[in-house]
């Protein structure tokens, strides 16, 4: 489990698809049924991997075990050994059949059906791609596996049970993050100056949010040491809508996201420069041996292939990279992760910017919680925005998505999105949200964070249900 935040507190648990008991836990989010079958106090993400794609493309059955039961499996689970993963998956089965273990039968194709029911009535059961989570991470997954990430599924670091609160064999996982403001920063694309201007920035950023880790408390020792080893940041953007604005640009455009694709790879190499420049000062993170970083390579070097077909594969500032990996093999670097893109529901309002990777609704859109209601305009009403609902599928924004999670260390908040009108009998059909999902995944997309249908209320959101630790 995921426990977060101090103010009213919020958690989301997470649990591998071939669950003992997935049909209880998928529907809990759900309105019907009753109060033994359902759960208002918690979130849900459920854990996804390639095996699953491919028994559901195949038609087969899927085997459903109790994790205690089965602690070898459960590993192989949360690593980067897939095949190894489906070898002891099929071991397992053969020990079922053979009435070693104790199991139960689902399809691949009633799996999928639920997991699309509960997403579509529901907006929630988060999803987690445990194994691109693990491969295309900083850390090393065989001591250091990523099992979870949290409410708003933007973080993907390692964590360690613990049997007591003094227990310091045991980890959590804390993330300091911030925004960058991706339309204040246009001009980096063509011009060095302002290049240049954009790095001194991430410098003052990283050492600020590095400085927060040495100042603030911990209450668990867990939660401490965890820090000491590797010092992790989250920093991602807010605007990507209007960054569009101001190019004349549509989510998903060829030129878009090769745009997209190069605004990160500056804000990722600035970060990283910084935080080695901050290496150099004030020594290396604890464990960067465990790391991507103390074998002399980057992130983004760990990404899935598939995403080079949508943008180009090398590297913009591919002799940049190359220096500044000599001063990572001589000097480690400070955070071993940099970056993460949160909802910033928050700090969007404060700026005026668009919500994170997120198209507004409308370019007046009122924003309604508990503290009542108000009206928020884009910040640059005069020009053409990509608004959500004009929008045939989410497939442009999980183009853009998937573009930016090439370079970042953690993982998104990427939603799904459907207008019926756009469909046939205004009815989204099924196999498009399917396509969607399995695309993404194919991509190397980690995290899916809500599902949302249009109802008819498209200049009000509503902040009832966001995220407590990441509003003011």
């Amino acid at each position: 489990m995921n426990v977060t935040g101090l103010r009213g507190g919020a958690a989301t648990t997470y649990y591998p698809f071939w669950h003992y008991e997935f049909s209880n836990l998928i529907v809990l989010k759900n309105n019907k049924g009753v109060e033994e079958n359902r759960e208002r106090r918690l979130d849900y993400g459920l854990q996804l991997n390639g095996m699953f794609f491919k028994k559901y493309l195949n038609k087969e059955n899927i085997f459903l075990f109790q994790p205690n039961e089965v602690p070898e499996l459960y590993n192989k689970f949360y690593s980067a050994d897939s095949e190894g993963f489906e070898e002891e998956y099929e071991r397992c089965c053969d020990e079922a059949r053979k009435g070693k273990l104790d199991y139960k039968v689902i399809s691949a194709q009633n799996m999928m059906d639920e997991v699309i029911n509960e997403r579509s009535e529901t907006g929630r059961i988060y999803l987690a791609f445990v194994d691109n989570m693990n491969k295309q991470s900083p850390f090393n997954s065989e001591t250091y596996p990523i099992y979870q990430s949290n409410l708003c599924v933007e973080i993907a670091l390692p964590t360690k049970e613990f049997e007591a609160v003094d227990d310091e064999n045991g980890r959590i996982a804390l993330c300091t993050l911030a925004s960058m403001n991706m339309s204040k920063f246009t001009d980096i694309l063509i011009d060095e100056k302002s290049r240049e201007v954009f790095w001194e920035d991430c410098e003052v950023l990283v050492q600020a949010l590095d400085g927060l880790l040495g100042y603030q408390d911990y209450p668990m020792v867990q939660a401490k040491i965890s820090t000491e080893e590797f010092r992790t940041l989250g920093i991602g953007i807010v605007n990507l809508a209007d960054f569009h604005a101001k190019l004349g640009l549509e989510y998903g455009e060829k030129l878009a996201l090769e745009y997209v694709n190069r605004w990160m790879e500056m804000m990722s190499y600035g970060l990283t420069k910084a935080s080695v420049n901050l290496a150099k000062l004030q020594g290396a993170c604890g464990k960067v041996s465990e790391t991507c970083y103390g074998k002399g390579k980057f992130p983004w070097e760990y990404r899935n292939k598939n995403i080079d077909k949508l943008v180009t594969e090398k590297p913009y500032l591919a002799e940049e990279w190359e220096v500044l990996r000599e001063d990572v093999k001589k000097y480690g670097i400070r955070n071993a992760t940099l970056t993460a893109v949160a909802p910033t529901e928050s700090s969007a309002q404060v700026l005026n910017a668009t919500n994170g990777m997120e198209m507004p609704k409308a370019k007046v859109t009122v924003k309604a919680s508990k503290s009542g209601n108000f009206k928020q305009v884009v910040p640059n009403p005069k020009m053409k925005y990509p608004l959500l609902w004009e929008q045939k599928s989410p497939r442009g924004y999980l183009d853009n998505a998937a573009v930016m999670q090439k370079w970042l260390c953690q993982s998104s908040s990427t939603n799904t999105f459907y207008n019926p009108k756009n469909y046939e009998g205004g009815k989204v059909p099924k196999e498009d949200m399917i396509n969607d999902i399995f695309r993404f995944y194919l991509l190397g997309g980690k995290t899916f964070y809500y599902n949302n249908v249009e109802d008819g209320s498209s200049g009000l959101d509503n902040q009832d249900d966001i995220c407590e630790t990441c509003v003011v």
